[in-house]
């Protein structure tokens, strides 16, 4: 997920199968802003409820139909242009399309240009701003989204790297494993030992009853780092990854 202290923003990507492609993709916020260019991502929210899912509820009423559709037409048209980066198209004064380019290639070689277009075709669409900025959610399925999701996070290929390597994290604490605690949320370290190297059996053992999660997961996955300066640049406000993980 990613949040931007304050004001609050929760951005929040969610599988029910890790080792696939994620299927879910939720934005909330707290705030309202005066500028979608500017401060566009603390309302994406309000634009949609859920972005790749494959089975999802639809959100938005019969009267939002047209509007639905323009606003899809938007982002079909953001991700078919070949048109190359231009400054417009970054809401942060002091970066260019040199940052672009290196944060696309830092979350995939191969997904990252099609991500960018998705979402500058979302932060760029007036039928976003007018229609859905601050108002209701809407929903963008799987098949729509150009397919860039694959490149976000799994199991087999990116949780994975944390073997032999310093990337650490937290796990849910043993009261609320065996059901002692039940009332409010409580942690522990994934292993006892954070200075040290994590083995991949840290990493099972911790997922074994309960959720493992890591803060600012940007700083330690490079393709994350690339998705969240993307999501940065698109919609004017740095946003921060966080990865929940929860066995079947």
């Amino acid at each position: 997920s990613f949040h931007h202290a304050s004001p609050t923003t929760t951005i929040t990507l969610f599988s029910t199968d890790c080792k696939q492609q994620p299927i879910g993709f939720t934005l909330s916020n707290s705030t309202k802003m005066p500028s979608v260019r500017r401060y566009g991502l603390f309302w994406v929210a309000s634009a949609f409820a859920a972005i790749l899912c494959s089975q999802p509820k639809i959100v938005a009423g019969e009267a939002s139909t047209v509007a639905c559709g323009q606003l899809m037409q938007d982002v079909h048209s953001s991700l078919s242009r070949s048109s190359p980066l231009i400054q417009d198209d970054i809401c942060v004064p002091d970066r260019g399309v040199e940052d672009v380019q290196s944060a696309i290639q830092d979350f995939s070689s191969s997904d990252g240009e099609t991500a960018w277009k998705f979402l500058t075709g979302i932060a760029r669409s007036e039928t976003f701003l007018n229609e859905y900025w601050q108002k209701k959610p809407f929903l963008i399925r799987a098949k729509d989204n150009g397919g860039w999701s694959k490149s976000c996070f799994t199991v087999e290929r990116d949780l994975r790297l944390m073997d032999n390597s310093y990337i650490t994290g937290y796990k849910t604490a043993e009261i609320l494993r065996n059901g002692t605690k039940t009332d409010t949320w409580a942690l522990a370290p994934l292993k006892e030992n954070p200075a040290q190297r994590t083995a991949w059996s840290d990493v099972e053992d911790a997922l074994n009853g309960g959720t493992i999660y890591f803060n600012t997961a940007g700083s330690l996955w490079r393709n994350l780092g690339g998705l969240c300066r993307m999501t940065g640049y698109a919609f004017g406000l740095p946003p921060n990854v966080n990865v929940y993980c929860t066995p079947p």
